[in-house]
């Protein structure tokens, strides 16, 4: 999946580098739009990453703040606004040279796609866990109702899930809806 990536930028310089680098390193994975107006930023949310070279602090501040899920970044090589930025931020590129774009945007993209992996494995351990409760619910359903030993309730689902080939979870929904009140 294609990263969007917003760039505005008050300076042709930055606007040359930052096209440049991207067509040229990252065309199969990132889209990139210019532009040099406010009016692009209504659409901010629909962007992974804004890549912000201008001069108008409050505007931003107030775009970063209503933005949550995007992030934004500073590139400068005016140091006392970068120190701003950063605080603001937490992403801030000093200089303008393709290089410590490359690096920049390269290192941004592996860490977005190492968190999107870590998202979907944690979600995977939150069905899975949930997946336990029912089955333990379920077995102490058996335990109470049938007298049955934790081991026993274990065998009962395992060889139900079995025989009806359907999965433990399925086996267990259906003993909570006969067993639970």
């Amino acid at each position: 999946m294609k990263r969007k990536i917003l760039l505005y930028s008050e300076n042709p310089a930055v606007t040359e580098m930052v096209t440049s680098a991207t067509v040229a390193y990252f065309s199969d994975t990132v889209d990139l739009d210019v532009c040099r107006s406010w009016s692009c930023f209504t659409k901010v949310k629909e962007y992974d990453l804004v890549l912000y070279s201008g001069k108008d602090t409050d505007k931003l501040k107030g775009l970063i703040s209503d933005n949550k899920s995007t992030d934004f970044c500073y590139l400068s090589d005016d140091i006392d606004s970068a120190i701003y930025f950063r605080d603001l931020t937490n992403c801030y590129l000093s200089g303008t040279d393709e290089a410590s774009f490359y690096m920049f945007l390269s290192n941004h993209l592996k860490t977005v796609s190492i968190i999107g992996n870590l998202s979907d494995r944690n979600l995977n351990y939150s069905r899975e866990l949930n997946d336990l409760k029912i089955i333990d619910r379920a077995k102490l359903l058996l335990i109470q109702y049938f007298g049955f030993s934790e081991k026993q309730a274990h065998h009962f689902i395992e060889k139900q899930s079995m025989n009806l080939h359907l999965s433990k979870k399925m086996i267990a929904e259906q003993i909570l809806k006969t067993y639970d009140r």
